[in-house]
């Protein structure tokens, strides 16, 4: 039976977060509409959580680096929050 690594989610500061190389180059291409945005800014906002955490990883520098998730990283610094859910 093929073995599944388990999601590894815990709370970081989203100020500590960086948007990768990668992400930056395709970001524009993936664009949210003004409306979606604040649609998901008011389900944030009104419940206090992400329900999708931001995806993660440490590049060689060891800077933690956002893979996907931008929108809500923007939003959760935007609302001030000082925890947001990883998944690394």
């Amino acid at each position: 039976m093929k073995q599944y690594r388990q999601k590894s989610i815990q709370p970081m500061n989203p100020a500590e977060l960086r948007i990768s190389p990668e992400l930056a180059e395709v970001q524009h291409m993936m664009p949210m509409s003004a409306d979606d945005r604040e649609r998901l800014k008011k389900d944030i906002e009104t419940t206090g959580e992400i329900r999708d955490s931001i995806k993660v990883y440490y590049d060689d520098d060891d800077n933690c680096v956002i893979l996907g998730g931008y929108n809500r990283w923007q939003i959760a610094m935007e609302l001030g929050w000082n925890v947001v859910p990883v998944e690394i």
